[in-house]
C-alpha cells in the first residue's frame, strides 16, 4: 500500500510478485508471461518457471517447492535443472567429446574442466562433476577419471593406429626399465620415422602414444621423462618383495643390482616407488613401503 504522509491518504496498493526481479524492459513479453505465472499459477507452474530462468546454475532442493519429483525436472547432486536445458547440455557435451576423439584419438577424452569451460558451465566443479556423473548413464558419453569420453576406455582406434601403437608398446617393454629417454626412442625406431611420412598416422607422436598407454595401464610415468612398461614395473615390485622377505633394509648400491639401474635412472624410480609408498625412505636405505603389496596385488588384476 502507498499513502501520503500529509495529509495520510491512500494513493494505490497492489501485490508484490517477485521480490528479486531480474532488469527487464517494462513491457516486455516474456517477463508479462512470468509474472502472470506468479500471479495466477500454482506452485508447479511457478517451480517449473523459476527452475527454466534459473539455466544450467539450477535451483537448490531447498526451492523445489515439493515439486523435485516433477518429470522435467532433473536432480544431480543436491541441484534441480530443467530437462530441456540437461537435453541441450547432453548433446552439447557430445558434440564436444566427439570433436577432442578427432583431435587428440590417442586420448580417453575430453578434460572435465575443459568441457565445463566450453560449455559455459557457471556453477563449480563439484556440481559440474555431479552433473556429468548424473548425465553419464543415460548419454552417448560416460565419464572416466578426470575425463570425459565415448566410452571408458577412449574413442576406438583406426587400424593402422592401433597396429603402430602396440608395435609401439613392445618396443617399451622391450626397453624394461632402461628407458633411453623420448628423442633416443624417436631417433631408433623404425616405427616412428615410417610414421612421419605416413598421413594415416599423423597423430603418431611419441608423447601422445606415451600417454595412451599410461591410461591404458600398459606403461607407468615414472618422473616427466622417464617410462617403463608395466610388466617391467611388475617385475620390479617382485624383486622387492623377494628381497624384503629376507632383508629389512635396501641400500642404494644393492637396489642397482637389484634393478640393474644406474645412477641417473636408479635416483627417480627410487623417488617414484617412495612417492607410491612401495617403500619408505629411512637415511640412506629403503625399507618396504604399505603400498608394496596393494601395488602387486594390483597388478594381478
Amino acid at each position: 500500500v502507498l499513502r501520503f504522509y500529509a495529509p495520510v491518504t491512500s494513493i494505490a496498493g497492489g501485490v508484490i510478485l517477485d521480490t528479486s526481479p531480474r532488469g527487464h524492459k517494462r513491457f516486455d513479453h516474456k517477463s508479462l508471461e512470468m509474472l502472470a505465472v506468479m500471479e495466477d499459477g500454482n506452485s508447479a507452474d511457478i517451480f517449473l518457471q523459476n527452475l527454466k530462468e534459473a539455466g544450467l546454475q539450477g535451483l537448490s532442493l531447498d526451492e523445489a517447492l515439493g515439486q523435485q519429483d516433477d518429470p522435467d525436472c532433473v536432480q544431480a547432486g543436491k541441484m534441480l535443472y530443467h530437462r530441456e536445458l540437461i537435453q541441450q547440455l547432453t548433446e552439447k557435451i557430445g558434440e564436444l567429446v566427439l570433436a577432442y576423439a578427432k583431435r587428440f584419438p590417442l586420448r580417453i577424452g575430453i578434460p572435465k574442466e575443459e568441457c565445463r569451460r566450453k560449455c559455459k558451465f557457471k556453477g563449480g566443479t563439484g556440481q559440474w562433476n555431479a552433473l556429468c556423473q548424473a548425465l553419464a548413464g543415460q548419454s552417448a558419453w560416460t565419464v572416466a577419471g578426470d575425463r570425459i569420453g565415448s566410452t571408458e576406455e577412449g574413442p576406438a582406434l583406426p587400424l593402422a593406429l592401433a597396429e603402430a601403437v602396440n608395435k609401439a608398446a613392445v618396443e617399451l617393454a622391450g626397453f624394461g626399465l632402461n628407458w633411453p629417454g623420448i628423442e633416443a626412442w624417436e631417433e631408433g625406431s623404425a616405427i616412428f620415422q615410417s610414421a612421419a611420412g605416413d598421413p594415416a598416422l599423423k597423430e603418431f607422436k611419441s608423447a601422445e602414444v606415451l600417454r595412451h598407454l599410461v591410461d591404458h595401464r600398459q606403461a607407468t610415468a615414472i618422473s616427466n621423462d622417464y617410462y617403463v612398461a608395466a610388466a617391467a614395473r611388475k617385475d620390479l615390485l617382485i624383486r622387492l618383495d623377494e628381497h624384503f622377505k629376507t632383508r629389512d633394509e635396501l641400500p642404494f648400491a644393492e637396489f642397482r643390482q637389484l634393478s640393474g639401474l644406474t645412477r641417473k635412472l636408479g635416483i627417480p624410480m627410487l623417488e617414484y616407488l617412495d612417492q607410491a609408498g612401495v617403500t619408505v625412505r629411512d637415511g640412506d636405505v629403503r625399507r618396504a613401503g604399505p603400498a608394496l603389496q596393494e601395488s602387486l596385488a594390483a597388478d594381478d588384476e
